[in-house]
């Protein structure tokens, strides 16, 4: 049920599927923060847990709406909530992890000054098993939705949507906004902490769903490859494809008797071959040599692959054909 209230400045999307154990904390996390013009949208995505409970609990409050979907998808999800919010700035937060209770403040003392279309934010990860909080990453370059602050219109205008029925819908998103070449600044404030659990879409064993739908994005990617042209663009398609590429193979070794997911992995490598061959793309990632010697002298993975031939080749475009 949408509330009527005075248009928030932040929207404040929250996606959630099992995650009882910490839905609570994020949604504190919101309430708590010293900035008062916001609205919390959530979607919980047909949770068996208790999370939809521990939502609908809060909804008596005027700035939180929550809705119940089935199993939808967190890209289906996330455009859903695009649609019904009604903040000038968008922010998501995912249901396991928690906002810091001054980011919305520090956003708009920027957001006063200049009508950003992007802001970026510093983060902490928090270890779920030993409490551990790392060093934040590099705001700009991270694929990830939530360390970044959008204005909502400019989404619009753009037409920026998450892809649907995937994992890793982050991936193109971002890239999106990265070649609408937003108005953007980069704030020196840890914003967000991430929770890094076994059961998370990043962190759960690689199997042949992840395979799937990491070929259907990097399909879709390679796609578009005469629109992102810049260097940064290049090498992030690049750097998705490899890392990628890793999490497949190290899924074979541990289950070598999956032959869909051989099949996913020889057209993965064909698709990447393409790209390397492709004449813009040779010269855009000088640390491709270094991984794959690395993969060939320590690791040696591949060897139960479908396709040994193939992988072979993939091997000798890297080495031979790549000029840096």
């Amino acid at each position: 049920m949408t509330k009527m209230q005075d248009d928030p400045l932040f929207s404040i999307i929250l996606v959630a599927y099992d995650v009882s154990k910490y839905i609570e904390k994020a949604i504190l996390s919101v309430l708590n923060s010293s900035f008062d013009s916001w609205e919390l949208i959530i979607i919980d995505d047909g949770s068996k847990d208790g999370t939809y409970e521990i939502c609908q609990s809060y909804e008596y409050l005027s700035k939180v709406n929550v809705y119940q979907m089935s199993r939808i998808g967190l890209g289906s999800a996330r455009n859903l909530a695009l649609k019904k919010a009604t903040g000038r700035y968008i922010l998501f937060l995912d249901g396991d992890d928690r906002v810091d209770e001054n980011i919305m403040n520090h956003l708009h003392l920027k957001i006063k000054l200049n009508e950003y279309d992007l802001l970026s934010f510093q983060w902490q990860t928090e270890n779920n098993d030993t409490g551990v909080i790392a060093n934040t990453l590099n705001p700009e370059t991270t694929i990830a939705g939530w360390n970044k602050c959008y204005r909502r219109q400019w989404l619009n205008d753009h037409g920026i949507v998450f892809l649907e029925d995937v994992y890793y819908e982050d991936v193109s998103f971002t890239l999106e906004v990265i070649h609408g070449g937003p108005k953007s600044i980069t704030i020196p404030h840890l914003g967000y902490v991430y929770t890094k659990r076994k059961q998370s879409i990043t962190h759960m064993p690689f199997q042949t769903k992840n395979a799937r739908d990491t070929l259907t994005v990097f399909q879709h990617l390679s796609c578009q490859l005469t629109k992102f042209n810049s260097d940064f663009e290049r090498s992030y398609i690049v750097d998705f494809w490899w890392r990628h590429l890793l999490l497949m193979l190290n899924a074979d070794k541990l289950d070598g008797k999956d032959f869909l997911l051989k099949a996913m992995i020889d057209t993965y490598v064909s698709s990447g071959l393409d790209l390397l061959n492709d004449g813009p793309y040779k010269n855009t990632s000088f640390i491709m040599k270094f991984k794959c010697m690395d993969l060939l002298l320590r690791r040696g993975w591949y060897a139960g692959a479908a396709n040994i031939n193939l992988f072979a080749d993939f091997v000798h475009t890297l080495i031979t054909k790549i000029k840096f």
